[in-house]
């Protein structure tokens, strides 16, 4: 099993990032994270607000460029913020937003491996309601010694979980899980006829787990609550309902003006003046 890379770092970049880690923590032991280029900046911004506004005021953002992690310092964010260590950084071309979802599995394993329960949550997430944490939380301290993960669905018929937005406990089982996404992004990297998106890596090493609802150890969240671009934006669920949920998977909705219009059109855009 892959172990952690920053045994390879220098003393004071480990203390920095732990620093931050530590001065974000929640308990029992989890972290709020996010992980983004410079090109994800303005929904970086948006991701913030829309947190803040749900009143949770600890979480980390993982810069994978010098641009971004000047831009959040400047923006008032330093304490949240830190510049990920050369020695995480697997992958040469992190411009591209799928190169920074492979570069997260990284990122969040090294986490794991600090004893932290680990929220992570896409840049293109917007936070809506209050108490999204303590929920998933829930879901795994009600079955706690059987349940160490609860993830977003991707669609809505059970069978395939999302990349963007899960919560993770660090038990030996999640830190497996992940060096098994690792290898096969790796793999994939390395070949010139294999092609393997981020999500369908996490789902490929997940099929090596037992799935069963009332014995595996991973969670799904519902489609209402927790929904994704599907459930939200085409089959309008929580709308149809009346219902807001916890927040929404924001993704798929054209870049630059076009996203930003979208955005606002749902009511879904908090960062004014990014």
């Amino acid at each position: 099993m892959q172990q952690p890379l920053w045994v390879h770092r220098d003393r004071a970049g480990k203390q920095t990032i732990l620093q931050v880690i530590e001065s974000n923590m929640q308990q029992p032991r989890t972290v709020i994270v996010s992980v983004a280029t410079s090109g994800m900046r303005v929904d970086v911004l948006n991701w913030i607000a829309s947190l803040k506004r749900t009143g949770e005021d600890k979480f980390v953002v993982v810069c994978l460029d010098a641009v971004l992690y000047a831009d959040l310092q400047n923006a008032g964010h330093g304490a949240h913020v830190f510049l990920v260590p050369a020695t995480w950084m697997h992958y040469a071309q992190l411009e591209s937003p799928e190169m920074a979802a492979f570069a997260s599995t990284v990122i969040v394993h090294q986490l794991l491996h600090l004893d932290i329960s680990v929220l992570y949550a896409s840049p293109e997430i917007v936070w809506l309601q209050e108490r999204a944490r303590e929920h998933m939380r829930a879901l795994i301290d009600v079955r706690w010694d059987h349940t160490h993960a609860v993830f977003q669905q991707d669609g809505i018929d059970h069978h395939q979980v999302s990349d963007a937005l899960f919560l993770m406990r660090p038990t030996h089982s999640m830190r497996t899980y992940l060096a098994r996404v690792i290898g096969l992004q790796e793999r994939a990297l390395k070949s010139p006829h294999m092609r393997l998106t981020h999500k369908q890596a996490m789902n490929q090493a997940l099929s090596l787990i037992d799935l069963n609802m009332r014995t595996s150890k991973i969670v799904l969240l519902d489609v209402v609550h927790f929904p994704n671009k599907a459930a939200y934006f085409d089959m309008r669920l929580p709308a149809q309902l009346n219902f807001t949920p916890y927040l929404v998977h924001a993704n798929q909705l054209g870049g630059g003006a076009e996203r930003l219009q979208v955005l606002r059109e749902h009511g879904l855009w908090f960062a004014e003046g990014a």
